[in-house]
C-alpha cells in the first residue's frame, strides 16, 4: 500500500468523493482508516527513534486521550470492534470491524462512526486547551475527510496491518 495514494487523497483542495459508488459502508466487513489533524498539526506525541533501536510512539496526555475514545468507540457503537491502530503525531491508522449491521440502530455505519471519534475527541481536545493548556489547534482538530480503504481479503488484512505496525518505522521519510 503506498503512503502517497492516502496522502494525494487527503490533500486535495476540492475533494471529490473517495467513497465507492453503491457500496453499503454498514454492511459487515472490516475498514481500513486514516485520519489526520486539520493541517498536519503534531498533536499527540512525538516518535522516539534512538540508535539501533525500533522506534516508539511516546503519546502525550492528548495522544493518550484520542487512544481511550479510539479504544471506547465499541461502547457507542454496538457490534464493531476496533483491531490495530498506531498513532502518530499528527494522524491515526486503525482498522475497525462492523460485526453486524443492526436495522434498528441505522448510526453503525463507517461514517457515524467517524464522525463520532471526531466529535468525541474535538470536544476533549477542546477541555484539554482549556483545563491543561494542550496546543491549540486552528479552526477545527481533523481534517474534514478521512481515508479508508474496504478490506477484501486475509492478505489485504495482513499488508495492512504490517503497514500500521510499520508506520513508526517509515516517520522518518514521512515529510508531514
Amino acid at each position: 500500500m503506498k503512503k502517497d495514494n492516502i496522502t494525494d487523497c487527503l490533500d486535495r483542495p476540492f475533494r471529490k468523493t473517495i467513497r465507492l459508488k453503491d457500496f453499503d459502508y454498514s454492511q459487515a466487513g472490516s475498514y481500513f482508516i486514516t485520519i489526520c489533524t486539520n493541517n498536519r498539526f503534531h498533536l499527540f506525541g512525538e516518535v522516539c527513534n534512538k540508535a539501533n533501536a525500533i522506534p516508539r510512539m511516546v503519546l502525550n496526555s492528548a495522544g493518550e486521550m484520542i487512544q481511550d475514545v479510539l479504544i471506547g468507540l465499541p461502547r457507542y457503537y454496538n457490534g464493531i470492534n476496533i483491531d490495530k491502530f498506531q498513532i502518530m503525531p499528527n494522524h491515526i491508522h486503525y482498522i475497525v470491524w462492523i460485526r453486524n449491521y443492526n436495522m434498528a440502530n441505522k448510526n453503525t455505519g463507517l461514517s457515524d462512526i467517524i464522525h463520532g471519534f471526531k466529535t468525541f475527541t474535538t470536544k476533549k481536545y477542546i477541555d484539554g486547551v482549556n483545563q491543561n493548556k494542550w496546543r491549540p489547534f486552528q479552526k477545527k482538530l481533523w481534517q474534514r475527510n478521512y481515508y479508508e480503504h474496504i478490506i477484501r481479503d486475509e492478505e489485504d488484512y495482513q499488508n495492512i496491518s504490517e503497514y500500521i505496525l510499520n508506520n513508526l518505522i517509515q516517520w522518518q521519510k514521512d515529510e508531514y
